[in-house]
């Protein structure tokens, strides 16, 4: 059995990193003032938002005049909704442009935004209005803020790996996590990691890989042999137990499959190691040209619209079809051919923007199952059940989704409030 991971923000943030699109706003808006306060022109344009001075005064001499406001404390204190109020108070020609708007209007009344979501919302409508001069606006301002993402990300340093998050990865598959529907996959699993009555080379070597790189832990701290010998003993029957022993549960083969630009998942794949891998879906920020940023989300009823409009501009930033210029997609489908497989969700909020990608994995007929690390809150209370939420609307076939998502008694938080 093989595991696949999902990595989304909430990994990078439980690492402690500021990668959330409210943190990536905040820096915009603070190095939009910095420009302007050093723009020696009276006009100033970033593809996402125009500034004009009154009186073809020059940007970097009118700001002077209001020094007081403009000053570094003023700045990361009111950076979204104080500096554009202040922006837009003493003159008339602030502008911003529309996909930038609705951004941070989320970011005022909900505390957060999703960037993808608010482009998708906007395509939809000038695509429906035939709206061609907004449509090739909107694809260059998602442009722009792409090009400022992956800035703003590379300035970051990398996180090291946390020890409970490395044991989740590695974790054995526990048997009350499968699927009810996936039982007789499971027996079969397990009949084909034996060949006359013993355990087959490949599945010693696996626990002996685990234990070398110590992937285990300090749970499971018996030599490779004594596993070994457990497990040779359940298959002749020699002893009897109501769970499987030990090397049965260990994945084959993992992926972790990074939906972020970031290299924290790397912290967690042992060098030189085939059988443990992170593929990065959306591209890495050490080669901008693989980046993929827009949407995915081909379950939607208006997506068919947009097909059918014979415009690529409606196209032209679809993760499905952006996803065959590099090979990371096929190898998704590659390995989640080969063997049955169980999903874990760290940090990933399964919202819509990655639902055609989603619905592939979740109701493929290999998995068996699905199991959300959620993010606990200092007060207690957590996103599990908003996990879920999200979870079912990847889903076609609801009945499906209640037998393989487990319960939540059965999961853990990605990490714990400090």
């Amino acid at each position: 059995m093989n595991r696949l991971i999902l990595i989304g923000n909430g990994f990078d943030l439980a690492h402690g990193l500021k990668t959330s699109y409210k943190d990536f706003i905040d820096w915009y808006w603070s190095g939009v003032l910095e420009q302007l306060k050093n723009c020696n022109d009276s006009k100033w344009e970033d593809g996402l938002c125009s500034f004009k001075a009154p009186n073809v005064v020059m940007l970097s001499d009118f700001f002077a005049k209001y020094n007081n406001y403009n000053n570094e404390e003023y700045i990361k204190t009111y950076v979204i909704k104080k500096n554009r109020e202040y922006l837009s108070g003493y003159t008339t020609t602030f502008e911003e442009y529309s996909l930038i708007q609705n951004i941070c209007k989320s970011i005022e009344t909900k505390g957060w935004a999703d960037i993808e979501y608010e482009y998708y919302v906007l395509l939809k409508e000038y695509s429906l209005k035939n709206d061609k001069d907004n449509l090739v606006l909107l694809n260059k301002q998602l442009c722009c803020l792409e090009k400022l993402l992956v800035k703003y990300l590379r300035e970051m340093e990398v996180p090291e790996e946390k020890e409970i998050i490395k044991r989740s990865i590695y974790a054995p598959i526990e048997t009350r996590d499968i699927s009810l529907g996936a039982s007789d996959m499971l027996k079969k699993y397990i009949e084909g990691c034996c060949e006359e009555n013993q355990l087959k080379i490949e599945e010693k070597d696996k626990i002996k890989c685990y234990k070398n790189k110590n992937l285990l832990g300090d749970s499971y701290s018996y030599e490779s042999q004594d596993y070994i010998e457990h497990a040779e003993k359940y298959i002749k029957k020699t002893i009897k137990t109501e769970e499987y022993p030990l090397i049965f549960m260990l994945p084959d083969n993992i992926m972790l499959l990074s939906f972020n630009y970031t290299k924290t998942a790397s912290l967690y794949i042992p060098e030189k190691e085939e059988y443990f891998t992170v593929n990065y879906i959306h591209g890495k920020l050490d080669n901008p040209e693989s980046v993929i940023f827009g949407y995915g989300d081909e379950l939607d009823e208006k997506y068919k619209q947009l097909q059918e409009s014979n415009d690529n501009e409606c196209l032209k930033n679809v993760k499905s079809i952006k996803y065959l210029e590099a090979d990371n997609y096929r190898k998704v489908l590659q390995f989640i051919e080969s063997a049955p497989f169980q999903v874990c969700i760290m940090g990933h909020s399964c919202g819509n923007s990655d639902r055609t990608l989603l619905n592939t994995i979740f109701e493929h007929e290999n998995c068996i199952s699905i199991k959300p690390y959620y993010h606990k809150r200092p007060d207690g209370s957590d996103n599990y059940i908003e996990i879920v939420q999200n979870i079912s609307r990847n889903f076609k076939d609801p009945k499906l989704m209640r037998d393989r998502v487990v319960n939540k008694e059965y999961c853990d938080p990605l990490t714990y409030p400090e």
